[in-house]
């Protein structure tokens, strides 16, 4: 059981997207972070999937405790993935209209996904992963985005509709990893392993991007941020955030391709060194699509994302102490 403030003893879901075996591992390593703190912690992969949820939130309820701290590994509260997770959570009453959409969108596109470069690019691709859950789903009588977890015995907090502020019954949700210092932290480390004359180095982060445009505004916002704070941090002569829409339709994605290609080759001819860090939790597969975007440009890329870094665990552990704290002064 979690560590006691003021008797709420917590349990704490880790939802993370998914990708390859490896990726998982950093995923379970971060819950061993959280189980050493003294959290019984469970894992959940997935679009959301309200399967996988519920069997780990069971797992969690078996023991008893007064809460849950759902924690998403996202790289942004702003994307539909967030407001899915708030849906099948309970914490709103419909479904995430922009997921359902981006979801069907990729369904359709299924048909062109043949052409990637290899087989190895093809299963490590992010939208492969989407692929496969879309076909999933598909052909489920009831499909999982459109059901939501149940708790048990939920207690006298509990009563009455989906409360604000995150919370349903005994299940709380932390925002996303956002442009917290810890994030910024890691960029800044990805960043440094590549740097050799900080003052003469353009940095840009890349993200995956919403899928609408409405939600472009505050994730932008977030990554910009984080940019500035890189670029504080490590003296850097600049650093910019861009964002893929790499779910969105094709006329978007080329427009996006095209201002970050445009930008990095600006700056390449006045002379600046190009640093390109993955804004992403995990590298699954959209670095193939940022090294065809800049193909015939100079710079240098990190292969890695957010993870692994040690940084993530602390996030994590915040997230849930943080809220942990919130709930007890608020039960005080």
């Amino acid at each position: 059981m979690g560590k006691n403030l003021n008797f709420f003893s917590v349990g704490v879901l880790l939802m993370a997207h998914g990708g390859s075996a490896k990726w998982d591992q950093e995923i379970y390593k971060v819950q061993k972070q959280l189980q050493k703190a003294g959290y019984v912690t469970e894992v959940a992969m997935g679009m959301a999937d309200v399967t996988t949820l519920q069997k780990a939130l069971d797992r969690l309820q078996s023991k008893k405790p007064d809460g849950i701290i759902c924690v998403p590994l996202l790289v942004s509260s702003s994307s539909e993935l967030y407001e899915q997770f708030e849906y099948v959570l309970g914490l709103r009453q419909e479904p995430s209209k922009d997921f359902l959409d981006g979801m069907r969108a990729m369904g359709d596109m299924s048909k062109h996904w043949g052409s990637m470069a290899s087989k190895e690019e093809h299963e490590k691709s992010e939208r492969y992963t989407i692929k496969m859950l879309w076909e999933k789903k598909h052909h489920e009588h009831a499909p999982s985005e459109l059901r939501q977890v149940e708790t048990k015995n939920p207690g006298p907090e509990v009563q009455g509709p989906p409360s604000p502020g995150g919370t349903r019954g005994k299940l709380f949700l932390t925002s996303a990893l956002d442009s917290h210092p810890l994030v910024a932290a890691i960029l800044l480390d990805r960043a440094k392993k590549l740097s050799q004359n900080p003052a003469q180095e353009v940095v840009v982060l890349v993200s995956h991007g919403p899928y609408t445009d409405a939600r472009e505004v505050s994730w932008m916002k977030m990554a910009d941020a984080l940019a500035s704070e890189v670029q504080k941090l490590g003296n850097f002569a600049q650093a910019k955030a861009f964002d893929l829409r790499d779910d969105s339709p094709q006329e978007v994605k080329k427009k996006k391709e095209a201002e970050l290609r445009k930008f990095i080759s600006d700056k390449s001819r006045a002379g600046f060194k190009v640093i390109v860090l993955l804004h992403l939790v995990a590298a699954n597969g959209i670095e193939s699509h940022i090294r065809r975007a800049l193909d015939g440009l100079f710079y240098k890329m990190s292969k890695e994302g957010l993870l692994p870094h040690a940084n993530i665990g602390k996030w994590s552990l915040e997230m849930v102490q943080k809220t942990q704290q919130a709930i007890s002064e608020k039960r005080k």
